[in-house]
């Protein structure tokens, strides 16, 4: 009887090629961390719930607009003056960018992903677009805005 022998060399190639694919599939990217938080940060604000929202905002974008200032302004602007208690939204797939601009001093390093809102409003449907730049703040995912 013919025995057949296993090349050892081809069982260390198929358990490497294994464990690399399992670690691509179950470590998420970075790309997929800042979709994660854009999703949750237009979930929020589709849910009027804008101090979870501004949660998710970058520092810099926090002091720009103080928590009641936000909640405020965003409640006013589209609930009252669109006159729309919700919206849909889509998301254009996260792109790198190195060294943005933030302010005079600050650059930072994240994705920037195109936001499509679309409003049903009082004056007829509506669609806002807005790119965000989501980055990694300590251990968070934040956004800034353009």
């Amino acid at each position: 009887m013919y025995r057949r022998r296993t090349n050892p060399i081809l069982i260390l190639i198929t358990i490497f090629f294994t464990f690399f694919i399992v670690i691509f599939l179950l470590i998420p990217s970075g790309s997929n961390h800042a979709e994660k938080t854009v999703h949750s940060f237009y979930q929020y604000e589709q849910e009027g719930n804008f101090s979870s929202s501004w949660q998710l905002l970058h520092p810099t974008i926090q002091e720009r607009f103080p928590i009641s200032s936000y909640i405020q302004d965003r409640a006013h602007v589209f609930m009252g003056h669109f006159g729309t208690d919700s919206f849909e939204y889509t998301l254009e797939n996260p792109n790198k960018v190195s060294n943005f601009q933030m302010n005079d001093e600050k650059t930072i390093d994240g994705y920037s992903i195109k936001v499509h809102q679309y409003y049903d409003s009082k004056y007829g449907q509506l669609t806002l677009t807005q790119n965000v730049i989501v980055s990694k703040v300590e251990k968070e995912w934040l956004i800034f805005w353009e």
